[in-house]
């Protein structure tokens, strides 16, 4: 038997078994997409008031002002994520919300909540950006309800810079270039971490893309599931039904035939060649031929006990298998036999 035959027999297998293998895919396909949606949209109530707030804050305008910072040797600073993590601290954001009644820690709080987490990717709506060429640093502030807010909020970390401009490290220098404004970043790299509106639209969108992915990932694990539990039942099962369900050898000669292509002249013939002096034909059910329709040198045997007529060793032994009536415990019996004697093997699976 060869790795086609074995193909063949799966193939088989699967259009014997389709109609379950399609419901069992549409059912866990269906299954996927709906509890899919059901954890996004659970998902999304519980985030739906820090979803709302964000997004009020993120249809306004920024406001922003540079600054340099040079370190004790007069080299530049070119750590911005440094001033992200100290302007976000619950310290400094007390501070700066005591001096502008702005609500800084709700939107900060409300980003946490929906997983937009201040990192190298995503600056948060309090953020320092430093350009690589100049060296010059950005400040970003994007946390009001209003534009007028977010200038306020801009001014009093101004002030707290021009007061403080050893505020990080007392090694520092902070020089102002400019003063704050209500003003958009001009730099479209820069756009891609900061928050924008576009930023919640994975929030608002239908979602499609994620639950066409589950149906289909659905649909293939409902198929391979199915296709599991046919092999399993297959494997407890005591009949014969595919030939992957019972031990051969790479040297046997397999050879797989319908019923409806069954001729029962043409395969008595073939029963006889080549010619041997012994050839034993084993079939458990016995219905396909008379004990009398083979040349002497063949013996069509449906016993163990017709063996005991037979004095020489066999020159080659065939094996007839009915799938869905053969044993597999007979065939097991049957190759036990064959071990005793070195001959070919010829295996006929006659398939529905």
């Amino acid at each position: 038997m060869n790795l086609s035959t074995i193909l063949r027999e799966f193939w088989r297998m699967l259009r014997d078994h389709i109609l379950i293998v399609v419901l069992s895919s549409l059912l866990i396909g269906g299954l996927s997409v709906f509890f899919r949606y059901q954890i996004t949209n659970y998902r999304l109530s519980e985030i739906k008031e820090p979803i709302n707030h964000l997004t009020q804050v993120y249809q306004q305008q920024p406001a922003t002002f540079k600054a340099i910072v040079l370190v004790e040797d007069g080299q530049l600073f070119n750590n911005a994520y440094a001033y992200d993590e100290l302007f976000s601290t619950p310290t400094v954001v007390s501070q700066i919300e005591s001096l502008t009644q702005v609500d800084i820690a709700r939107t900060l709080d409300s980003e946490r909540q929906v997983e937009l987490y201040k990192n190298y990717a995503f600056r948060g709506g309090v953020a320092a950006l430093r350009d690589s060429a100049s060296g010059v640093f950005t400040f970003r502030f994007l946390v009001g309800k209003t534009a007028e807010e977010n200038l306020a909020v801009a001014n009093a970390y101004y002030d707290l810079l021009q007061n403080q401009p050893d505020i990080l490290d007392a090694g520092q220098r902070v020089t102002l270039l400019s003063e704050p404004e209500i003003l958009e970043l001009d730099n479209i790299d820069e756009l891609s971490i900061v928050p924008t509106i576009e930023t919640l639209n994975i929030y608002r969108s239908t979602r499609a893309k994620p639950l066409i992915l589950y149906g289909v990932l659905g649909v293939l694990l409902g198929a391979i599931l199915a296709f599991g539990v046919m092999l399993l039942k297959r494997l407890f099962s005591e009949k014969i039904q595919y030939a992957f369900e019972y031990s051969w050898e790479l040297s046997d000669r397999h050879e797989l035939l319908s019923w409806r292509d069954f001729d029962h002249a043409r395969q008595v013939e073939s029963f006889q060649y080549p010619r041997v002096t012994q050839r034993w034909i084993f079939d458990q059910i016995g219905n396909l031929f008379e004990t009398d329709s083979f040349s002497s040198e063949s013996h069509y045997l449906t016993d163990f006990g017709q063996l005991i007529q037979l004095a020489d060793a066999p020159d080659e032994i065939m094996i007839i298998i009915q799938a869905g009536q053969t044993d597999k415990a007979w065939y097991r019996r049957v190759r036990e036999l064959t071990e005793r004697y070195h001959c070919p093997i010829r295996i006929l699976q006659l398939n529905p």
